[in-house]
């Protein structure tokens, strides 16, 4: 079961990437975000930061003890970002390391980019590292409207390349809505939806569905003092059952 859930996590992860426990929720979507919550999307959502802002978060998939994925990002003032990813399972495992950089080239357009290494281990085999790197844009169209593409490419012994293209609609102050389509080029299109709404100032939820790992996935946060919020969020998949992804997520008002 754990080999057949991890080479199903290598299949479904392309970047291999967790996503913060937010974007997780929202069915991985989150191009057109900024600060934080687009620390494992689009470097592009980093232009204009002002504040310290970030995320841990720790995923448990399929509810198997020895397949877990963390990550653990932040952004600092002047557009600059660093995220650090790790997950394995008894056969294989891999660490991630990427600095990132956004920038504002007029007032609605914003691009970044992004750099990094990985190490990848398998037992009784010698280690073996890999470079990635990527791009990304984001363009607010209206004042509640926003499209982003981000492009996303892994050198190693089995190189592939991501390309994802998003739309984000803000309604309202409390209600938020993505939508986006990503391919590797190893796969079909994949879809990815999601939708946040803002309960009684304190209280998030969120509800997603993403095609790629053929999950929907719901969660709730709750917002503290200090610009601090704690999440939860579950995702379901129809053969492999509930994945449990805790988080924490800090962003000054």
């Amino acid at each position: 079961m754990l080999v057949c859930a991890g080479n199903l996590l290598y299949a479904q992860s392309p970047g291999l990437l967790p996503p913060d426990v937010a974007t997780r929720a929202l069915g991985g979507a989150g191009l057109t975000q900024s600060g934080a919550a687009a620390l494992w999307t689009n470097p592009a959502g980093l232009a204009g930061t002002a504040q310290f802002s970030g995320n841990a978060t720790v995923e448990q998939r399929f509810g198997l003890s020895d397949l877990r994925l963390a990550g653990i990002a932040l952004a600092v003032p002047g557009g600059f970002g660093l995220r650090l990813a790790h997950y394995g399972y008894a056969g294989y495992a891999q660490t991630t390391l990427v600095g990132m950089y956004g920038r504002s080239l007029t007032n609605r357009l914003d691009i970044g980019l992004e750099l990094g290494g990985a190490m990848l281990a398998v037992p009784q085999h010698e280690g073996r590292s890999a470079a990635t790197a990527g791009l990304g844009a984001r363009y607010r169209m209206a004042e509640n409207w926003s499209v982003a593409a981000s492009y996303r490419t892994f050198v190693g012994e089995q190189p592939y390349s991501t390309y994802r293209l998003g739309i984000g609609y803000r309604p309202g102050a409390q209600l938020a809505l993505h939508a986006e389509v990503s391919y590797t080029g190893r796969t079909s299109l994949q879809f990815h939806m999601g939708i946040e709404y803002t309960l009684a100032e304190r209280v998030v939820l969120r509800i997603g569905v993403d095609s790629g790992r053929r999950e929907v996935s719901g969660g709730i946060g709750y917002l503290m003092d200090g610009g601090v919020e704690l999440a939860l969020t579950t995702a379901y998949h129809e053969q492999l059952g509930l994945t449990p992804v805790a988080g924490i997520i800090f962003r000054p008002e």
